[in-house]
């Protein structure tokens, strides 16, 4: 069902929705619009988002992570911005570091990055922000387990 405090009218099909497209390991994408309102991109593996805007989100605009509990990607976020009220910009349920620099994010709900607390595989993850302009009323910054050893850096 919709619901009001996210973005409008944001059918999110009970969290059952596909990705509107994913990147497999190593994979660069730059100077992008992704006007979806449900889920953007993902990143298989390792992967760098240089200048994509999100427009009209409603739930992830990315998601980061693979089933492999043993190998550790490195998920880049360089510039670019969102706009709306998404569930979480970014979310981490692979091994690794996301690092985010020089993003903006506009917003009434929801989360910058998230680390998967729920999934199956549980393992430390990390993140660094840096350089980010963050705005809106009730928009959280991170979201990290301490329980599963998550790390966090915010600068700048």
């Amino acid at each position: 069902g919709g619901s009001g405090i996210l973005n409008g009218a944001c059918d999110v099909k009970n969290g059952k929705m596909k990705y509107l497209m994913v990147l497999k390991h190593g994979v660069t994408i730059k100077n992008a619009i992704v006007n979806t309102p449900g889920l953007g991109i993902y990143c298989e593996g390792s992967c760098v988002l240089e200048n994509i805007y999100y427009k009209k989100l409603c739930y992830h605009a990315t998601g980061f992570g693979y089933k492999s509990t043993g190998t550790s990607y490195t998920y880049q976020v360089i510039g670019g911005a969102g706009q709306g009220s998404p569930d979480k910009y970014f979310t981490q349920s692979g091994r690794g570091t996301t690092i985010i620099k020089n993003f903006c994010a506009e917003g009434k709900y929801g989360k910058v990055w998230c680390s998967c607390g729920n999934c199956i595989d549980q393992m430390p993850r990390s993140v660094q922000i840096s350089n980010t302009k963050i705005q809106g009323p009730g928009l959280a910054i991170i979201s990290a387990n301490s329980n599963y050893g998550d790390k966090i850096s915010l600068s700048g």
